[in-house]
């Protein structure tokens, strides 16, 4: 099972390597999701790559956020400098990185993003049609829901099991985004969730403890899975080897110092997570004055623990001595092989050079990554070499094999005639001049009015209510859940089944796990916001994947929506309530549970500003925006949209028919409401 390590650093490399990590991950200066590190220039990457390869450490690129229209040409400049370093593999999050890996360098391994929010099986299966080698599932998965997963794929499972938790279900949070113009789905976070909301009389009820399910190793390689991820790339060295060194022990069955773990660096203790699948209370925590006080005195003493070169590279060593020939010591790693000489050696007079003398020498491989595993020597009696031209000659080999691992091998780059934007030029979207039609989402049958084109309703609702399928047939979408866990105990395909009977032929997809039920029950598919789709490579990456028209994420500007290649129909959400958050543990629930609970509690910030949360069927739970996006009066402005998309949540039905009048005659709001991120530029 690989340990994988975060490095945000040069230092972290080192702190990594020389712990124990089988592979570390990183980023460049640009597209990771921790842009705040300080991250690898193209010089430090190549510096990296040589260190880790000739230590046999593996190197994961992250290029794991969402990039802008004006970004695609950086992006393949990235890949093509990546691909020239030979690094093993990308992490990906954008569909457009996806579909610039395949055209420049297809076989460049692809690692799908935490980011991408795939969390069920029918996402994975998404993930091995678009050619993935390994995914990173959501960190709020059960092991029950893993071993799931890794049953029914051939895909590698990359798992979290130290570090940072995110309250929100990573690649669906926008609070950042939305409060300070800081894309969590850029890297940018400013994890405002850390700040003291208050839920219940709970205070920081948006902050979860550190996870630690190292304990957890040994059951989770018995599972199958591939990799034992680590977060951690804006901490310090330190705490990369603490936690590197902590999954090597356990996984070799002997005890590490969680108390020295949890004083470098931990939230009020750890947790771990989602795993037991039991997400209530003890999942929440923050960082006290007590955690960081903790951290100093141990700080010192790892550090000097990772300060040598560790030598985890084993190398079979062949010494030769004959008389009247060159002294020929020849050094391989399995994969490499040097050799080197000196003059003959001298005829002995007091001593003569013997194996165990010769095996002192050789030995002596301190401050190198190698250690002898094997030695064989050829040692004619009679002779004699001095322990310093041993010496010489066992440092002079190790130096010349650690040069030849640290070769580059870099992939092939494809030749390509036309740049992606130039390609989907050819395939845009023909627009008419018709007015965009009107997409109304409803929570419940109570809201629905039938003054919108479209009519977008929880499947679940659906199939519980057949009459309605009747009464609004032909203007029906099917929504799906933005989170399906426990896939394996849902009933969908029947549900599925059902509806499409009953004349539904149209589902909105949240999450990509819903294309591929669309195309086992034959549905046309629209993409929904949290799809993330935010340039014109992965609106058409989605077309190719079966998606037939898509809504745009929300943290996409007016004016790129209207410069973007449009290869399939196209939307905007312009009224709602928009989600902050997307989350399985609700903040929320009580002592009893969900018990007297409306299914839309209150959460407040340290202002004392309240926000709704919506419960999903007890399944998972949105924090929404208190102030709706209200875009009627600037519809004008919103140019070659097929549709544009009213989300309703709490609104009454009186309510919910005001407003799509509203925006049938755009007209101005009198009550207050946001424009959200459509004029402003996101970093």
């Amino acid at each position: 099972m690989e340990i994988l390590s975060p490095a945000g650093s040069p230092e972290h490399i080192k702190a990594a390597v020389r712990s124990g990590a089988d592979a570390v991950y990183l980023g460049t200066q640009h597209f990771n999701a921790r842009q705040n590190a300080a991250n690898f220039d193209m010089q430090e990457l190549e510096n990296a790559l040589k260190y880790c390869h000739a230590r046999g450490v593996k190197v994961y690129i992250a290029l794991n956020t969402l990039i802008k229209d004006c970004e695609l040409k950086l992006a393949e400049k990235e890949i093509v400098a990546i691909a020239r370093l030979g690094a093993d593999a990308v992490i990906i999050q954008d569909l457009a990185m996806v579909q610039l890996v395949k055209d420049i360098v297809p076989q460049m391994p692809l690692h799908a993003s935490t980011q991408m929010s795939v969390h069920n099986l029918s996402g994975v299966k998404m993930l091995e049609k678009m050619g993935f080698s390994r995914v990173v599932p959501a960190r709020e998965l059960s092991l029950e829901e893993l071993a799931y997963i890794r049953e029914n794929t051939s895909l590698e499972l990359e798992v979290f099991v130290h570090g940072a938790l995110c309250m929100c279900v990573s690649g669906q949070c926008y609070m950042s985004s939305v409060f300070g113009q800081r894309s969590a789905n850029r890297g940018m976070c400013a994890q405002p969730c850390r700040l003291n909301f208050k839920a219940l009389g709970r205070e920081y009820a948006l902050s979860l403890k550190d996870l630690s399910a190292i304990e957890m190793l040994t059951k989770l390689k018995e599972l199958g899975i591939t990799s034992a991820k680590i977060e951690g790339r804006m901490k310090r060295p330190e705490y990369v080897a603490a936690a590197t060194r902590a999954c090597k022990m356990a996984l070799a069955g002997q005890q590490y110092d969680r108390e020295q773990l949890r004083a470098v660096f931990s939230r009020s203790g750890f947790t771990n997570g989602y795993m037991e699948g039991k997400p209530d209370f003890k999942l929440f925590g923050f960082r006290t004055k007590d955690d960081v006080i903790s951290a100093a005195p141990v700080l010192k003493q790892i550090a000097a623990d990772f300060r040598q070169e560790a030598a985890v590279v084993g190398v079979n060593m062949r010494l030769q001595i004959k008389k009247g020939q060159e002294i020929l010591l020849t050094v391989s790693d399995g994969e490499n092989t040097v050799s080197v000489s000196q003059p003959p050696p001298e005829q002995a007079v007091n001593r003569q050079t013997d194996t165990a003398f010769a095996e002192t020498a050789l030995k002596k491989c301190g401050g190198t990554p190698f250690f002898a595993k094997n030695i064989s020597c050829e040692i004619e009696g009679g002779l004699s070499v001095s322990m310093s031209r041993l010496n010489t000659l066992r440092k002079t080999a190790l130096e010349l094999l650690l040069k030849k691992r640290e070769t580059v091998k870099p992939y092939t780059i494809k030749e390509r005639k036309n740049s992606i934007t130039d390609k989907l030029s050819e395939v845009s979207h023909e627009f008419t001049n018709k007015e965009p039609e009107l997409y109304a989402f409803f929570e419940n049958e109570l809201q629905i009015c039938d003054n919108a084109d479209k009519i977008i309703i929880d499947y679940n609702l659906l199939y519980k209510n057949p009459k309605l399928c009747e009464k609004y047939a032909g203007k029906l979408i099917a929504k799906m859940p933005a989170l399906m866990f426990s896939e394996k105990y849902i009933d969908a395909d029947s549900k599925l089944s059902e509806l499409r009977s009953l004349g539904i032929d149209t589902l909105y997809a949240p999450n990509i796990y819903v294309i591929n039920y669309a195309e086992k029950h034959n549905f046309k598919v629209t993409g929904g916001y949290g799809l993330n789709i935010m340039n014109s490579a992965a609106l058409d990456k989605y077309r190719l994947l079966g998606i037939d028209s898509a809504e745009i994420s929300f943290e996409c500007s007016v004016n790129r929506f209207n410069k973007m290649l449009k290869t399939i129909p196209c939307g905007l959400a312009v009224y709602g309530k928009m989600p902050l958050m997307t989350f399985r543990a609700c903040p929320a629930r009580g002592k009893n549970g969900c018990q007297g609970c409306s299914g839309m509690p209150k959460i407040t910030d340290r202002f004392g500003n309240e926000m709704t949360i919506s419960c999903k069927d007890k399944q998972y739970s949105q924090l929404l925006n208190p102030k709706p996006i209200y875009m009627a009066d600037r519809l004008h402005e919103i140019r070659n949209a097929d549709f544009l998309s009213l989300h309703f949540t709490d609104q009454t039905q009186a309510e919910c028919c005001e407003i799509i009048n509203k925006y049938i005659n755009r007209e101005k709001s009198e009550q207050d409401f946001t424009r959200g991120l459509y004029y402003k530029e996101i970093k």
